[in-house]
């Protein structure tokens, strides 16, 4: 296939020799005129932030700074290994160079005898997901982070002693056990990663070179970079055609029940949005509230219902692993039997093994292993010789591309596969064990092969028989090669991150459907990743940009930055080319959402509430309650939203490069306290539950210090049910939740741009149910800094009793404490 752009290549980035290099921000563009131009733009402004992102870890790690840790619990990873999971608290300043999930860096412990560790001294951990909760919740979890370390047996001890009984999975831990009394003190050196870079890049220059793509994705890359004139216009509906009025008997009743439910914005934009798909790309734009992914597990769930499969993208992995357990619920809940795989991470290819020696035919041995001979391609003349070569002759009987004397498979199974068998030997599970409820990849192969045991009698007899460490085997890697195969070729639906499914993996699934959802929070070049590399009959791209954008680490020595932070999503709303978008808002009650509506949505994020339950007794209490507190400053608004003025303020403290406000947190629970003592404040979705509590602010000291408070709460009134009703969350990380009432601490004497950012903003002001308190401090309103922000002083004018053009959203109250 022809170039579609002309890549010039110098010193490992992508210029054009004929224009001179840009030194000053440029601004964005909406609509590309050539491939040469976005590639200008977003490679090399992606490799300028892979840069400055790479010289702030390296000065991180100059530093040398130390860490609290604790190692909760050993499970057994092989015969000769362990796995390790460290609980370590991190500081306030450190999450620009923390490794993502899934990602590596280097753990050690601390020796103040030693200067400087040594390279044995540090033992190679892995981010993962914190499952941590239970009976002391995710509030006092959510300043920690987890890592996962495989080291020999004994190797981890005594420097560090598990909290938990051995094989124990580590799912709630009380917090009085971390104490520093069981910690240890440790060093992290974080890696500078790649693998977003080279996804992202690859991606790229596939699509740009025409190679190994089809006609149709070139197509959409085409109308992805002009928004105009599509070659093809795709109609879903052609594809499955119960989906264009889904109420054929053959489907299960709850999803045509579902479909019938679907309020109009949701209905107009399967029938609109599906049905003309230029070059088969669907973009459907949400509001808060607004069914987003409700509507997307619908398409999911009834596109599986018919058969098809579906490769399902979102690059923040809790938002991932929630979506896939309501989709998992959901097509069990219609008893549709389905494989649901959420694939957390990727193998290493083999070529960048870390255990597989440089020399091409010779297997690094763990001890007790046998070295292979390079000449016989079998093990030496042994108990083994006859094992081995018979399965040999198997594999190359079972596929004819397996060529098991020369390369290795293109990706290496078998750590995370006899880590797991490992884990189930330990236990002696059962063939007809039931699986996990949210199956990884390897827990599927895992339990697809306890299924069929008859298929895989070689891959048993190697794991029963195999010497030493048995992913030195190159037949037992062909073998377990296989088996993954077999599964990923076989499911239903992946979901996975953008970067995961850019390697091998995409050449061993082919889905029907792929949805990226939280679409905007990607950068373009990862959204492309969708298209690069899968020719589905229809991409989907789902999420809110309004409330999301990429994250950018230096927006000042990038000047593409503006560029990387402008989402396809976004330019297509600017070319005018989306159908249709969900803003019937169904989560505020009381008309909150009309004041994020009027200043982020055009006017156009309407309430789904009739108008006989929109104003509850609920709310109406909430709202009498907080009037209550202090003055106001004219008439009560019907709008249950306050600004809340404290008067004496006392001193804000400045806390690292973060800041709390000691009076207005004193304040804010002393408020919390009394609604969790009100039998009247109740859910206004659920009137039979206790109402919750959201705690917000922009800067993470604050919230350190709420959630403290929130702790010596709980212990104070253990039967109030203080952690599942109460929960503080920078801006940063409340996207997704909601309660019934939301108190913002905006904290400091003066606005800034990161306060008046338009995303953060809207997030915070969308999150409320019933009610919601903005804490201002009193010298902030009076200000110049505070009069010139774009959107804070429309916010409290829209409070005041002359309203924000005409429209008054709230009251503005002053609190004498």
């Amino acid at each position: 296939m022809e170039k579609f752009i002309d890549l010039h290549v110098a010193n490992g980035r992508y210029v054009d020799h004929q224009k001179p290099e840009v030194t000053e921000p440029v601004a964005p563009i909406f609509r590309f005129s050539s491939a040469n131009e976005f590639s200008e733009r977003h490679v090399n402004g992606t490799e300028k932030e892979h840069e400055l992102e790479s010289a702030s870890i390296v000065d991180y790690n100059k530093q040398e700074r130390l860490f609290k840790a604790w190692c909760l619990s050993v499970t057994p990873a092989s015969e000769e290994d362990d796995t390790y999971v460290i609980l370590v608290e991190a500081h306030h300043n450190v999450e620009s160079v923390l490794p993502r999930e899934g990602d590596r860096c280097l753990l050690g412990p601390y020796d103040p005898e030693k200067k400087k560790l040594k390279s044995a001294d540090w033992w190679p951990a892995e981010r993962i997901s914190s499952n941590l909760g239970g009976e002391d919740g995710v509030t006092f979890f959510g300043r920690f982070i987890v890592f996962k370390v495989i080291l020999a047996v004994s190797d981890m001890e005594p420097l560090m002693k598990p909290l938990l009984p051995r094989g124990t999975t580590a799912t709630t831990v009380p917090a009085e056990m971390l104490d520093d009394d069981n910690a240890a003190t440790i060093l992290l050196n974080f890696q500078v990663s790649d693998a977003t870079l080279r996804a992202e890049l690859g991606a790229w220059e596939k699509l740009a070179r025409g190679e190994l793509v089809s006609k149709k994705q070139i197509a959409a890359l085409k109308w992805w970079l002009s928004m105009k004139d599509p070659e093809i216009v795709v109609d879903l509906f052609d594809k499955f055609p119960s989906l264009r009025e889904p109420k054929d008997d053959d489907l299960p009743s709850q999803l045509r029940a579902r479909y019938s439910g679907l309020n109009a914005s949701q209905q107009r934009a399967w029938k609109e949005t599906l049905s003309k798909l230029p070059c088969g790309i669907g973009i459907v734009p949400g509001g808060p509230g607004g069914g987003k992914t409700h509507w997307v597990l619908l398409l999911a769930a009834l596109v599986l219902s018919c058969g098809g499969k579906i490769l399902y993208l979102l690059d923040i992995n809790q938002p991932l692993d929630d979506a896939t357990r309501r989709l998992l619920r959901l097509v069990e809940d219609v008893g549709k039997h389905k494989t649901i795989i959420r694939m957390k991470g990727w193998s290493y290819e083999m070529r960048r093994s870390r255990r597989i020696n440089s020399a091409k035919n010779v297997t690094t041995s763990s001890p007790g292993s046998k070295e292979v001979d390079t000449d016989t391609k079998c093990t030496p003349p042994d108990t083994n010789d006859d094992l081995d070569c018979s399965i040999k002759r198997t594999l190359n009987s079972n596929r004819a591309d397996f060529d098991v004397d020369g390369e290795e498979p293109e990706v290496d199974f078998t750590k995370r596969f006899s880590s797991i068998a490992a884990a189930h030997k330990e236990c002696s599970p059962s063939p007809s064990e039931a699986p996990a409820s949210l199956p990884t990849l390897d827990e599927a192969a895992w339990q697809y092969y306890r299924q069929h045991l008859d298929e895989h009698a070689s891959l048993t007899k190697l794991l029963e028989n195999s010497e030493g460490d048995p992913t030195d085997n190159r037949l037992f890697k062909w073998e377990v090669f296989r088996l993954y195969e077999r599964v990923l070729t076989t499911a239903d639906f992946i979901a996975t991150t953008p970067v995961a499914a850019s390697t091998y993996f995409s050449k061993m699934f082919e889905p029907d459907l792929v949805i990226f959802d939280e679409a905007p929070h990607a950068r373009e070049l990862s959204t492309l990743i969708s298209i690069a590399h899968f020719s589905p009959a229809a991409w989907i791209f789902c999420g809110d940009f309004r409330q999301t954008l990429p994250y950018v680490g230096n927006t000042k020595d990038n000047v593409y930055a503006a560029q990387l932070q402008t989402t396809m999503m976004l330019r297509a709303y600017h070319n005018n080319v989306i159908d249709s978008q969900l803003l019937i808002n169904h989560r505020a009650y009381g008309n909150l959402q009309r004041l994020a509506s009027n200043l982020f949505y055009d006017g156009q994020m309407t309430t789904g509430i009739d108008s006989k339950s929109l104003f509850p007794t609920s709310l109406a209490h909430l709202r009498n309650w907080l009037a209550s507190s202090g003055k106001l400053f004219g008439e009560l608004c019907p709008v249950a939203r306050f600004i809340v003025h404290i008067c004496p303020v006392g001193t804000v403290v400045e806390d690292g490069k973060s800041f709390h406000n000691p009076m207005h947190r004193h304040w804010t629970m002393k408020k919390v306290r009394e609604l969790l003592h009100d039998p009247h404040f109740r859910r206004v979705d659920r009137p039979e539950i206790p109402g919750t509590i959201l705690l917000l602010s922009p800067y993470r000291s604050a919230i350190k210090y709420y959630n403290k408070a929130i702790e010596q709460l709980a212990e104070e009134y253990p039967d109030l049910g203080v952690k599942d009703r109460v929960e503080a969350r920078t801006w940063d990380t409340a996207q997704g939740h909601e309660a019934d009432v939301v108190g913002i601490d905006f904290v400091r004497d003066r606005s800034t741009r990161f306060m008046d950012g338009k995303h953060r903003l809207n997030v915070g002001l969308t999150r409320a149910r019933q009610a919601e308190w903005l804490l201002v401090h009193p010298a902030m309103k009076n200000r110049k800094s505070f009069r010139e922000t774009e959107w804070l002083h429309k916010v409290y004018q829209s409070c005041t009793p002359a309203g924000l053009n005409g429209s008054r959203e709230g009251n503005v109250l002053t609190v004498q404490v």
